[in-house]
């Protein structure tokens, strides 16, 4: 059995968290099962637990990053295809631009299709 000070040590080593009161709180809220025998002798941890619960966090972390770089790929996307649809803009007489839709008479205003495009694939 691990008492809170050791078990903050090994997650310092494994870059999880270098605070006790996040520790504590993971406790607290069951993430990390520990046992409280008494007030004087504080938490005590099972090895296996925090073991398990180091893979859970890693492995957590790594689906976050994981998420980000989605996420990023996914700005670089849009805002690689706004700019193609703006060198394909057509700018008409009075100075606005336009796009035209494939096999369509009817013109997209370029700030209106900003607008839904903003709507319709914001990633916030």
């Amino acid at each position: 059995m691990l008492n809170v000070s050791e078990v903050l040590n090994m997650l310092e080593k494994e870059g999880l968290t270098s605070s006790r009161q996040v520790v504590l709180r993971w406790i607290r809220q069951g993430d990390l099962p520990a046992v409280q025998e008494s007030r004087k002798t504080g938490y005590q941890i099972e090895q296996s637990d925090l073991a398990d619960f180091i893979a859970r966090k890693k492995e957590a972390d790594a689906s976050t990053e994981s998420d980000e770089q989605t996420t990023d790929d996914y700005q670089a996307g849009y805002q690689a295809a706004i700019k193609d649809l703006l060198e394909k803009a057509v700018v008409s007489g009075s100075g606005d631009l336009f796009l035209f839709r494939k096999n369509a008479s009817i013109p997209i205003h370029l700030a209106d299709f900003k607008e839904m495009a903003a709507r319709n694939f914001s990633t916030g």
